[in-house]
């Protein structure tokens, strides 16, 4: 659930009013620069900012995607706009130069929408059925709104999890999209996580991973004896990995007895942080490490791209699940060993 609202969540969404024109009126702090842009994709434009005062007036055709910023600041994160009124109150750190969006208010039907959808997604995840109630609610919001390039990004942020929808699952919903008022860098995040994710569904076999461990003695994952083992891939200073170490130290106590596996593999360049690692957060299960995942060419075949990053998978190593958070992961080895007993 975290990597979900860690991507859809960096923005906040305003637009879907009824007004045939656009205001943004507000101010600004710590700007040292004449001038205020607002960018997106296919346009830009500025205004002149007085007495730390600004305002824009324009218009949309269907809900945009933009950024602010002044020549010499960072931009800021993105924000959905559409005609309306908007006030914003904008601030810049003189250390970084990022410009922050401190205040921001405005008619938000397609905010509506998207707390409907994280609510929704927060509310099933751990349910049996998730994969085909988020293809069902992506189904029904991209038939009701097409060309609005949020709910293209909904559908990026989750195919790029892997695991939720099948890849022909998530080529048919981009099929229904209309591309032409989509923003193209989620465009191509998806059909680039569909290429990457067709080759490690589940159903199919993950590759042979060969790795060294705390003593290093290498390791084949393939051949380990369990019945099902859970691989998770992750590195030190990743604070979504060492929150689930707990939950999973749960998991692991609870169907260690029934031959099952967990197997930790740290994507990690430096050998003694890892260590250090394993030391304190005292893992009970095996432990390895990938130090030049640029030259291991079955690591570089995953393509992960997050982490943590996990398979499920059964003794001959086909894959039963993907991107399992904890819970889903106590769920989903409840119902595979239902079925074996």
């Amino acid at each position: 659930m975290k990597q979900f609202t860690s991507l859809i969540l960096l923005f906040s969404v305003i637009c879907f009013a009824q007004n045939k024109s656009y205001s943004i009126k507000g101010t600004i702090k710590n700007a040292a620069s004449d001038y205020l842009y607002i960018i997106g994709e296919d346009f830009i434009d500025s205004t002149k900012i007085k007495d730390e005062k600004f305002e824009f007036k324009g218009q949309f055709d269907h809900p945009k995607k933009i950024s602010l910023s002044t020549k010499n600041t960072r931009r800021s994160d993105g924000i959905y706009l559409e005609n309306s009124d908007y006030e914003i109150d904008l601030e810049v750190s003189p250390g970084d130069k990022s410009m922050s969006i401190i205040h921001l208010t405005g008619k938000s039907k397609t905010q509506n929408l998207k707390n409907e959808f994280v609510s929704f997604y927060e509310s099933n995840y751990d349910q049996k059925d998730f994969g085909r109630k988020v293809y069902n609610k992506l189904d029904t919001l991209i038939s009701t709104y097409p060309k609005n390039p949020l709910i293209g990004e909904m559908l990026a942020a989750i195919v790029e999890q892997g695991g939720i929808i099948s890849s022909f699952e998530a080529s048919n919903l981009l099929d229904k999209l209309d591309l032409k008022f989509q923003n193209k860098s989620s465009i191509n995040d998806i059909k680039v996580n569909i290429k990457k994710y067709e080759k490690f569904e589940i159903g199919s076999k993950l590759p042979t991973i060969i790795l060294p461990n705390e003593n290093n003695k290498m390791v084949d994952i393939s051949k380990s004896n369990a019945e099902l083992t859970f691989i998770e891939f992750w590195f030190v200073g990743c604070t979504p990995c060492m929150e689930a170490i707990p939950k999973l130290k749960e998991v692991y106590k609870k169907f260690n007895t029934e031959n099952v596996e967990i197997i930790f593999i740290a994507i990690q360049e430096n050998k003694e942080s890892w260590k250090n690692a394993l030391e304190k957060f005292d893992m009970p299960w095996q432990n390895l490490i990938c130090v030049d995942k640029t030259s291991n060419k079955t690591i570089q075949s995953l393509q992960i791209q997050f982490y943590p990053s996990s398979f499920l998978v059964d003794k001959n190593n086909q894959i039963l699940g993907v991107n399992l958070e904890p819970i889903q992961l106590k769920n989903r080895l409840k119902e595979l060993l239902a079925e074996k007993s």
